[in-house]
């Protein structure tokens, strides 16, 4: 062996040597490194798609479900008519509308109950839940009444006076199940709680107001009041009588707005509310609403189409000033697509042809101007209304032209036909629309 130092071997002075050595080793080092990392990233990735890693999802693929334990909230998805604001408001015939009325000079209280024997009148009566006390005395008034083929109940103002609450609702229900009782049938209503809610601002007298209170009555949301002709007398003068009928006629009611802003799905809203062909009426509105900065509240009025815009928050026009027209939920109903009235729907015969014919019962998911109808016994309709949105409902309540066409719940419209039978609610929709 040579005795050269290593240096010599090499031909190359010590410091270059290692310099180089040190060259080599930090590569062989990096690409160990790299390889590590590289052997480790493909691990994660496999990790990841078999949901071991990530956001604690399993991949579908993979087949291994694994449990979320950071869920994230689903965005809630806005419903397809948009944001709707509400606004209570009450509203109230034109005083020129109110029907003027003069105190009877005889004037009889008077309950039917048509086509009922003695002993099936002990049953409604029982059956309503009128206390065993109140129902004997019921019966002891009970006469036979040959015109109705039934029995009359005469009763005395100090026995209706002296009815409570909770009895005067039972019997007076009762009572608006035969037409033939017809302040029962046609009780002014309202969708409160107190009688200070129904006639706050209103300009009564207090000596008024005392006479009406003892003889409201509850029912399913709603105060009921039967005996105008009970206290009118009493009444101090015309115009006085007035003012309460105009006050009692009264209907809770709100103003509807629907919001829409940058953020708004415009092309969803235009479907909602441009059904029955209405799109290009609807979208122009909209859209130059989505437009203004922080957004706009629209009165859905405008959204409506033209025979329920013109209509909504009137009232009709006195049939004693007017051609007569049977101006009822059910010619409200099907005629809310039509740009003219069509005064078949005054006949409740049409209106069961056109349902059989022209419309198609639905189970859900309601879209604007499907028809909601309350049955009871069965097939026995008792109320038509319109779908809008949002269970808002667009509605005329009976044909007299004291009750406007407005908008309520479909909570608040169980309410306002009261029954002793259990309602059924069913939805129908319009073919080609």
């Amino acid at each position: 062996m040579s005795s050269q130092p290593f240096s010599a071997l090499c031909g190359r002075p010590q410091s270059v040597v290692l310099s180089h050595m040190s060259y080599r080793a930090r590569t062989w080092l990096i690409v160990v490194a790299g390889a590590l990392l590289a052997t480790w990233v493909g691990i994660g990735v496999v990790l990841w798609q078999r949901g071991v890693l990530g956001d604690g999802h399993a991949n579908s693929a993979a087949g291994v479900p694994q449990e979320d334990h950071n869920p994230k909230p689903d965005k809630p998805s806005a419903p397809p008519w948009g944001k709707i604001e509400r606004i209570p408001i009450t509203i109230a015939p034109p005083i020129e509308f109110v029907p003027e009325f003069t105190p009877l000079e005889k004037f009889e209280i008077v309950w039917y109950f048509p086509n009922t024997s003695g002993s099936r009148l002990a049953e409604l009566l029982a059956e309503s839940g009128i206390s065993e006390e109140v129902r004997k005395q019921l019966m002891s008034m009970a006469a036979l009444e040959p015109s109705i083929s039934g029995y009359a109940i005469r009763p005395s103002e100090e026995f209706v006076y002296q009815l409570s609450p909770q009895d005067r609702a039972r019997l007076y229900v009762l009572l608006a199940q035969f037409a033939e009782n017809f302040y029962h049938v046609k009780a002014f209503r309202f969708c409160g709680k107190s009688l200070d809610d129904w006639l706050r601002g209103a300009p009564l007298s207090e000596e008024t107001i005392a006479l009406v209170r003892p003889l409201v009555f509850q029912h399913e949301g709603y105060l009921f009041f039967a005996d105008l002709r009970v206290i009118e007398k009493r009444i101090s003068s015309a115009d006085e009588r007035l003012a309460l009928v105009k006050a009692l006629s009264r209907e809770a009611t709100f103003l509807a707005r629907l919001r829409v802003d940058q953020n708004s799905d415009i092309e969803g809203l235009v479907n909602y509310w441009g059904r029955g062909g209405r799109a290009k009426d609807v979208r122009p509105l909209l859209e130059s609403a989505a437009s203004v900065p922080g957004g706009v509240s629209l009165a859905i009025s405008h959204l409506l189409p033209p025979f329920a815009r013109q209509r909504l928050y009137t009232y009709p026009v006195p049939p004693e000033r007017a051609p007569a027209i049977n101006q009822d939920c059910h010619w409200t109903a099907f005629n809310f697509f039509n740009t003219e009235p069509d005064n078949r729907f005054c006949d409740e015969n049409e209106v069961v042809k056109a349902l059989d014919n022209e419309y198609y019962r639905v189970f859900g998911n309601l879209q604007l101007g499907d028809i909601v109808m309350f049955f009871i016994e069965g097939n026995r309709v008792i109320h038509s209304a319109v779908y809008i949105a949002d269970d808002i409902l667009f509605t005329k309540n009976g044909s007299i032209a004291s009750r406007p066409w407005m908008l309520t719940t479909l909570e608040d419209m169980k309410g306002y036909y009261p029954t002793l039978k259990p309602k059924e609610i069913r939805y129908y929709r319009k073919k080609n629309i």
